[in-house]
């Protein structure tokens, strides 16, 4: 499942939109022989950042969640 395209996850990120929620899918740059966890969480910190800069979009990124698969 972890290497799932984030397509699959779409659904998902509508269901927590409908309940006002942002939702935002991340694109994981994964190797299924040698999947590096590190570099995923990097991944969602930089993608966490660039929310921070969109000022347009009030959020409160103190108050994060996360969902996906393992392997």
């Amino acid at each position: 499942g972890f290497s799932l395209p984030t397509s699959q996850f779409v659904g998902y990120a509508q269901r927590l939109a409908s309940h006002g929620f942002a939702a935002c899918l991340v694109a994981y740059n994964v190797s299924f022989f040698a999947p590096s966890h590190a570099n995923a969480a990097n991944e969602v910190r930089d993608a966490l950042d660039w929310l921070s800069t969109q000022t347009d979009l009030p959020l409160d990124l103190t108050r994060v969640g996360t969902l996906g698969h393992s392997l």
